[in-house]
């Protein structure tokens, strides 16, 4: 009998048995339980609960108010550490400012304020969270991006001491690259520069202040289609 009773005991334990958590996110620290069920929130202990809510609610503060400045390669730990701490704290979280809303625990003590702080901050939140893949893809590309831009331009200068010798009026690619947009640029001795935007019109732009030649266009163009495929430098893509 005694062996029953034992072993419906511990059978129950899960159904009643509450976890606290401790994480950190970047300088901030927070502390918060999960519930079985909104009844054992209501029956917390008051000074206790207060105590992570409080917490937590400054570590949401806190991640919520980096995000007033654009995202940068230093903030990518932040992001990454964010999308795999704050999708369990905010659920727990949320379910337990939804149960001290409608018990009396909610209307006593620090309570109150509490949960008026708290309930925005964590609906905000969830939508940052929700954009957080998207935001460590951007800010992957632009620092994918600002390494190519970087060598490019250093690699610009020294092609084009190869026009040197060339005969006015031949035109002679130099440089050439592919965008992030998939646009290609061939930059011409002479100044002139051949655009090939995706699916549409290769378009000649002349050197500055230099007038439209027909002539010139046609043979820059033909120039560019001829250029080889694997010479041009090509930008990260989105």
């Amino acid at each position: 009998m005694r062996a029953v009773l034992l072993a419906l005991t511990l059978a129950a334990l899960p159904a009643f048995a509450q976890k606290t958590v401790e994480v950190r996110l970047g300088d901030w620290r927070a502390s918060y339980s999960t519930f079985p069920s909104p009844a054992a929130v209501c029956d917390a202990e008051a000074p206790w609960l207060a105590e992570e809510l409080q917490s937590v609610n400054a570590l949401l503060h806190g991640f919520l108010a980096t995000r007033a400045g654009a995202w940068t390669q230093a903030h990518l730990p932040l992001l990454e550490q964010a999308a795999k701490v704050l999708p369990p704290l905010l659920e727990a979280v949320g379910a337990t400012l939804d149960a001290l809303s409608r018990c009396p625990l909610g209307s006593q003590g620090r309570f109150p304020e509490l949960i008026a702080r708290g309930v925005p901050l964590v609906r905000d939140a969830r939508e940052e969270v929700a954009r957080v893949p998207e935001l460590i893809r951007f800010v992957k590309h632009r620092v994918a991006m600002d390494k190519w831009e970087k060598q490019r331009l250093e690699t610009l200068e020294p092609a084009r001491a190869a026009c040197k010798g060339t005969k006015p009026g031949e035109p002679s690619v130099f440089f050439a690259w592919e965008d992030e947009f998939g646009t290609r640029h061939w930059l011409f001795c002479d100044g002139g520069e051949v655009l090939a935007p995706p699916a549409k019109t290769w378009l000649h732009q002349p050197k500055d202040g230099a007038k439209v030649d027909p002539r010139l266009a046609t043979l820059s163009i033909q120039a560019a289609r001829l250029y080889p495929e694997a010479k041009l430098l090509r930008a990260p893509k989105p």
